[in-house]
């Protein structure tokens, strides 16, 4: 798999990854943060893009907002409390990639119309969760990138995994 050289756009995707990296600090002080990895149908080529989101279900967080479109309408309360993110691995979206500041970044995530031939990966799906050492077989899936950013996360704020 190919790290992004994206251009612009709407492109097909596929989700093939949920990451939970752990507590990270931002501008906003310590949150949880997981990544959504997809890939991403380019001509005839595959490739990835992510995007790390703090993992809240709050109704102005980023990640419900990109799930709602995603799905093509608002969770009511009794389906959010029910939601598991596990379950969006394999789902078929539009990713809409935008540039700021010479940067690409997923902007949105699109429904995928019923009406056009289902994409489905071939790639193992991937579920990370640095405070679940039941999910850690999957960490040699892990891209590189995430895994150094897991290993600088966890030696600054080290977890009980037993």
């Amino acid at each position: 798999m190919m790290m992004s050289s994206l251009p612009q756009g709407i492109h097909n995707a596929v989700c093939i990854g949920v990451i939970f990296t752990g507590i990270n600090k931002d501008k906003f002080g310590l949150r949880k943060k997981v990544v959504l990895l997809w890939e991403v149908y380019v001509k005839d080529e595959i490739k990835t893009m992510s995007r790390e989101y703090t993992f809240s279900y709050d109704e102005r967080a980023t990640l419900r907002m990109h799930l709602e479109s995603w799905r093509g309408g608002p969770f009511t309360e009794e389906k959010m409390s029910t939601f598991q993110i596990r379950n969006i691995l394999g789902v078929p979206c539009k990713l809409v990639i935008q540039k700021n500041d010479g940067k690409k970044y997923v902007q949105n995530v699109l429904p995928f119309p019923k009406n056009e031939k289902c994409i489905c990966s071939n790639t193992k799906y991937i579920y990370f969760d640095v405070n679940d050492k039941r999910t850690y077989s999957d960490l040699e899936r892990v891209p590189n990138y995430l895994k150094e950013k897991i290993s600088r996360i966890m030696s600054t704020n080290p977890i009980n995994l037993s």
